[in-house]
């Protein structure tokens, strides 16, 4: 549905460039002074380096915009990754947000904090913004993305060549932009939430077999261990109780 949404808003993209004030969402400003990162990770541990990806990717993000002479703010989407960038990053955190993925995911809390940042957009507290996030490969693989978000980015060919948009517009593509610009904002993040809330899943399934296989080996091995302790002391004993009855 994403997909699609964004092949969609592909298909209007040509009607911004007929418009004399073009969505600013669309167009994007003129200067680029702050980029907002919006950093998706998971409320617990025990996922392997699921969030150590994600606050590495984002380290790398900061360092990157900092070196083009330009100010980096931060929205964590997760309790994990405020914890591990807050007392490198804290003065740069806008915003922390919990609970928000799960079973307590809904579409209408992604689509409040969407209507914030679009207001913060507005009111130049930043000029672009990124999300960072663990993208579902499959249950053994998942991969970090960084996905620019505001303004709108639009699709390669190659990722919508297998979805169709073949539809008509009424009442006007301009109006339909400005309807639609919103909305397929709210469905990149509620996607890109949900995404990696599967991939957290996959990702902490992957950690519990290799932490039960582990404690596996490590159980066999101390069993081992033990048995030969056991072994060597019945071995002294014996010895002992040998050696003493050779005296008498």
């Amino acid at each position: 549905y994403a997909n699609a949404m964004d092949a969609i808003m592909g298909k209007l993209a040509g009607a911004s460039e007929k418009m004399e004030e073009p969505p600013l969402l669309l167009s994007g400003k003129k200067e680029e002074q702050v980029t907002l990162l919006v950093i998706i990770s998971s409320e617990r541990g025990l996922c392997g380096g699921f969030n150590g990806n994600v606050v590495r990717e984002t380290r790398r993000r900061i360092a990157k915009i900092r070196a083009a002479g330009q100010n980096a703010r931060l929205l964590c989407i997760g309790r994990k990754a405020h914890d591990m960038l807050k007392s490198e990053f804290g003065d740069i955190i806008l915003e922390h947000e919990i609970q928000t993925q799960g079973g307590t995911l809904s579409f209408a809390s992604v689509q409040k904090t969407m209507m914030e940042l679009t207001k913060k957009f507005h009111d130049d507290t930043f000029d672009k913004a990124y999300i960072i996030y663990n993208h579902f490969v499959n249950a053994i693989t998942q991969e970090v993305i960084s996905k620019q978000m505001i303004p709108v980015s639009l699709p390669k060919d190659d990722e919508t060549e297998n979805i169709s948009v073949d539809v008509e517009l009424e009442p006007s593509e301009e109006k339909i932009i400005s309807d639609i610009l919103p909305k397929s904002l709210t469905n990149k993040l509620y996607g890109c939430i949900l995404d990696s809330f599967a991939a957290e899943q996959a990702a902490r399934m992957t950690a519990m077999d290799n932490a039960s296989r582990n404690a596996g080996d490590m159980i066999r091995n101390l069993t081992l261990q033990a048995n030969r302790q056991r072994q060597a002391a019945i071995t002294t004993e014996l010895t002992e109780i040998i050696s003493g009855a050779e005296a008498l």
